[in-house]
């Protein structure tokens, strides 16, 4: 610890019901010189915590000599040691940094890990050269991206799509294709897409030329038509082996907004081993307001119904920037 005072035998920590589970996480994962127990006090968020309610309601274990509270607690420590003779002090504000507060490595090798992949899009990619392809790619790379997709323009020639795919791939990029079109798609898993945007019935003989190539696709219901409309496809799709992921298509604010997100969750019930994609853009370039915000919400909505990978576009002003 970093107050010189020594290594306490038992420490109490101090905490509340939702940030519980990760306490136990991190403690667990750490080799502490002394016992540890936990005290989850009666609020919802640690951070809303005082020293004066929690002298009021806390139970110390016999045996402690350290009470330790979320970094944020307000208040006076010396309340605490007063009502229960033992030393009581606030830890750091995040609890992740419980590892360097008692002197040991910084946070735990998965720290940071996500399990939502960000796809980001180069908007009609088939009207801009090379160059222009590039210093995008580079930008959405840069940004946190995973994969970057190349948004095909519907009935617009695309005679580059293999030399910008191969030059993508070549510089260490992940690569996506949003095009319907049959050979476009071809063309681009031929030179290292590794995911298709979209398959529905309209296109559903391309699976053919996708068998054995490892490319993924995303499944789509019928436009405007009901989940079950995704069956065939989804049928297809297994017959031949090829891997999916389902998009519920999510809808602009005031365009079934929130039917949209029950499909999400309604596949989610139907096809719970399968993963599923979202594209923001329908609400992050359709409403004029803060997009982190936004993203938030939506990033939370979708762990909790299985999304495994966003699809983003930065076109309008208000949803460019980090």
């Amino acid at each position: 610890m970093s107050d010189g005072r020594g290594v306490p035998s038992r420490v109490l920590f101090v905490t509340g019901k939702l940030a519980e589970p990760a306490l136990r996480r991190v403690l667990g994962g750490l080799a502490l010189p002394f016992q540890w127990d936990i005290a989850v006090m009666r609020i919802t968020v640690a951070a809303l915590l005082n020293t004066p309610w929690i002298a009021k309601f806390l139970e110390v274990p016999p045996g402690t000599d350290l009470i330790l509270l979320p970094g944020l607690t307000e208040g006076d420590t010396g309340i605490l040691t007063e009502r229960f003779g033992v030393r009581a002090e606030k830890g750091p504000k995040d609890l992740r940094e419980l590892p360097q507060y008692f002197g040991q490595d910084g946070p735990p090798a998965d720290y940071g890990a996500y399990s939502i992949e960000i796809l980001a899009e180069i908007n009609n990619a088939a009207k801009q050269d090379l160059a222009a392809i590039r210093t995008q790619a580079e930008y959405f790379r840069a940004s946190g991206a995973d994969v970057i997709d190349v948004g095909a323009t519907p009935g617009a020639p695309f005679p580059h799509l293999a030399e910008v795919v191969r030059h993508l791939r070549a510089a260490g990029m992940r690569v996506s294709i949003d095009s319907f079109d049959r050979g476009e798609i071809r063309t681009a898993v031929e030179c290292g897409a590794e995911l298709v945007l979209s398959v529905n019935a309209s296109n559903l003989a391309v699976i053919e030329d996708l068998k054995g190539t490892g490319a993924r696709v995303v499944a789509l219901p019928e436009l405007g038509q009901p989940l079950d409309t995704l069956e065939p496809t989804l049928n297809a799709l297994e017959r031949a082996g090829v891997p999916y992921l389902i998009d519920p298509i999510l809808e602009p604010i005031g365009f079934n907004f929130m039917a949209s997100l029950e499909r999400y969750a309604e596949v989610h019930r139907r096809y719970p081993e399968a993963g599923q994609m979202m594209g923001v853009g329908n609400i992050t370039e359709l409403t004029s307001a803060d997009t982190t915000g936004m993203h938030a919400l939506l990033l939370a909505i979708c762990q909790e119904v299985g999304v495994t990978a966003v699809l983003t576009t930065e076109v309008i002003p208000w949803a460019r920037g980090p």
